[in-house]
């Protein structure tokens, strides 16, 4: 029997009488709840391995995002190196068997080396965005803040 199943049959107990329950309705009543409690507890640890699959596999794409940012970084490195090279030797192209390497211009830039000294036309301004965290702290001190309210959820736990 599957855990929503066993919780209705459960409602279906409690709620089919008077308030009086026979001994057979306590007797099924007691062996539901304790299914109820083994496939509760059998979820929780299926919860808790999917948890550490997904914690591991967290650990993975970090580990394999800082190879990449090395690689990235190395290539970046390699670049600069023979760009330096063939700057030193006075050479626009250099042609391989296989690939052709050349030196060529960026598109232009904007380099700013004094902020203060831009005129305002050429700053924009940001979207305003609520500040939640000085929201909870305002209405958790009891103040009323026009268009807010204090929402309290539940999660499940596992211990």
């Amino acid at each position: 029997m599957h855990l929503y199943e066993i919780a209705h049959e459960i409602q279906s107990v409690l709620g089919g009488g008077d308030g009086e329950m026979t001994e057979a309705e306590f007797k099924a009543l007691d062996s539901l709840e304790m299914d109820f409690t083994a496939k509760a507890e059998n979820v929780a640890k299926f919860i808790r391995g999917e948890e550490a699959e997904a914690i591991a596999y967290a650990a993975e794409a970090k580990r394999l995002i800082g190879k990449a940012n090395a690689r990235t970084n190395k290539a970046k490195q390699l670049k600069q190196y023979l760009k330096e090279c063939m700057e030193r030797l006075g050479l626009k192209t250099v042609k391989g068997e296989l690939l052709k390497v050349a030196l060529q211009n960026n598109p232009p830039s904007v380099e700013v080396f004094d902020e203060a000294a831009v005129p305002q036309q050429f700053w924009m301004e940001s979207d305003p965005t609520l500040d939640k965290k000085a929201l909870l702290v305002a209405l958790k001190a009891g103040d009323k803040v026009a268009g807010v309210n204090l929402k309290q959820s539940e999660s499940v736990r596992i211990r």
